[in-house]
């Protein structure tokens, strides 16, 4: 059984790019991977990631209420869990640098290097996942 997390993105409008899986996809596609940052409630974010197994992720679209995209996952986890960070931050899209510079002194959220965009063959409603190793299906909807 694989693991996987979702994530809510927008597919619209183009011109808001810290959700976008155009622009991230477009990001990716020029350097081989590009980082999405997730935001989690509070102001600081645990150091780890405890999920090391995780090498999916589903996204959401919250305008259309589907998961329309699969990722693969290099990593997820802090900005403290990376080791060279100048290296990086070319897969820092240019929208988010400002968020990765201040993860650098207060490390909130957590940072997924993407390695890979594909759009599902069939748009799949997030009723049709479930918790890992349960039988509960999620809750639904997400929203950005």
């Amino acid at each position: 059984m694989t693991k996987a997390i979702i994530f809510p993105a927008t597919i619209e409008p183009p011109e808001e790019r810290y959700g976008s899986v155009l622009h991230h996809a477009l990001h990716l596609g020029k350097h081989g991977s590009v980082f999405w940052h997730l935001n989690v409630p509070g102001k600081e974010t645990a150091s780890k990631f405890n999920h090391s197994e995780v090498s999916k992720a589903y996204i959401y679209v919250s305008s259309v209420q589907k998961v329309l995209y699969v990722c693969e996952i290099d990593f997820i986890g802090s900005i403290e869990e990376l080791s060279d960070n100048k290296i990086l931050e070319q897969n820092v899209p240019s929208w988010r640098k400002s968020d990765w510079k201040a993860s650098l002194k207060n490390p909130h959220g957590f940072w997924v290097l993407i390695t890979s965009i594909k759009e599902l063959k069939h748009a799949r409603n997030l009723e049709e996942f479930r918790k890992f190793g349960k039988q509960e299906h999620l809750v639904g909807p997400l929203r950005l």
